[in-house]
């Protein structure tokens, strides 16, 4: 079923969760999603466009994740490079012993260059 609601999303809904492929619209910040979804998260390959960048890539369990480039057109490059789960320990209110290790995406960049216009 194709869906369009309130919240931004066009695309297959499966259970009221984005799923397949979609584009959904940030409200707060004007931001776009276009690209696979998986029970509302984002996954696979797609795109994340801001105002002034875009990320184009991979994504997993709703982050950024694998082989991807940012494209800033208003400068005329793009910066290729990856996104890696790295391991960053939180405070843990429960036991203050152990800290709590979440992983989280972390960008390393690999090269810079312009923009290719045909």
């Amino acid at each position: 079923a194709v869906v369009s609601t309130q919240s931004g999303h066009y695309g297959r809904g499966n259970n009221h969760l984005r799923h397949g492929q979609g584009v959904y619209t940030y409200k707060d910040t004007g931001s776009k999603y276009i690209g696979a979804w998986k029970e509302g998260k984002r996954e696979g390959g797609g795109q994340w466009i801001h105002s002034n960048h875009k990320y184009v890539g991979g994504f997993a369990n709703d982050q950024p994740l694998g082989e991807g480039k940012y494209v800033f057109n208003h400068v005329g490059c793009e910066l290729k490079g990856e996104y890696i789960l790295q391991e960053v320990p939180q405070a843990n209110e429960e036991d203050e012993e152990e800290p709590l290790i979440i992983t989280v995406p972390r960008w390393r960049s690999k090269n810079i260059k312009p923009l290719v216009t045909v």
